[in-house]
């Protein structure tokens, strides 16, 4: 019985969650483990508020960290994007 991937479409991005791997316009981009865990985790909450503790102590408790390093996950999600639009 084969299971449905998980496939994110938004803007010029996919995301393959099953696999990891984010594309920005057909062009893959690099990004740690737990940016990549943010990023699926705002993406499935995507329909609810969430406060940013939340979101952070959610990417936290998923990769086992302490919450200060959810701040330095959080820039490099953001730096990815900045990188794969230029």
């Amino acid at each position: 019985n084969a299971s449905k991937s998980e496939i994110y479409r938004f803007g010029d991005c996919v995301l393959d969650a099953d696999r990891r791997e984010l594309s920005w316009s057909g062009e893959p981009v690099t990004m740690p483990s737990r940016t990549c865990d943010l990023l699926l985790f705002l993406l499935r909450n995507r329909d609810r508020a969430i406060d940013s503790d939340d979101t952070l102590g959610a990417a936290d408790a998923q990769a086992g960290a302490m919450p200060r390093n959810s701040s330095v996950t959080a820039r490099r999600l953001r730096a990815s994007e900045r990188t794969a639009r230029s």
